[in-house]
């Protein structure tokens, strides 16, 4: 939830303040820490964990968001296809990042792993 909270903040000041304008690589850094935390909630919602899907639903929330921008009329570049698509991407790039971590995770930090190699160990 900290991760929304620092979003919000970030995000409306730099509506305010035109930070998206000054700064052309603060909105790629929103979508992907948008993108970590989507994909953050559905995989503690238990709604999935397989890394396809948090991808996914963390592109349709992020064209959502596009398509949002379009519908209020939020100023945007020369070059909407380009800005979108790159949105999109760190929107993807963002989940795989949360997925990524998560797999390490389970596989080199969380306890069961210590036990999971020693078994492994001993099957060879």
């Amino acid at each position: 939830m900290i991760l929304a909270l620092v979003l919000a903040v970030v995000h409306s000041l730099a509506f305010e303040y035109f930070w998206y304008w000054q700064y052309w690589w603060l909105d790629l850094v929103m979508h992907f820490g948008a993108g970590v935390f989507v994909a953050g909630i559905v995989y503690i919602s238990g709604v999935t964990k397989r890394t396809v899907l948090l991808v996914a639903i963390a592109l349709v929330v992020g064209r959502s968001w596009e398509v949002l921008e379009l519908v209020f009329r939020v100023p945007y570049s020369r070059s909407f296809v380009l800005d979108t698509g790159l949105d999109l991407l760190m929107d993807a790039a963002g989940a795989l990042a949360l997925s990524g971590m998560l797999w390490w995770w389970r596989i080199a930090v969380s306890p069961s792993s210590a036990v999971r190699a020693a078994s492994l160990d001993q099957t060879f």
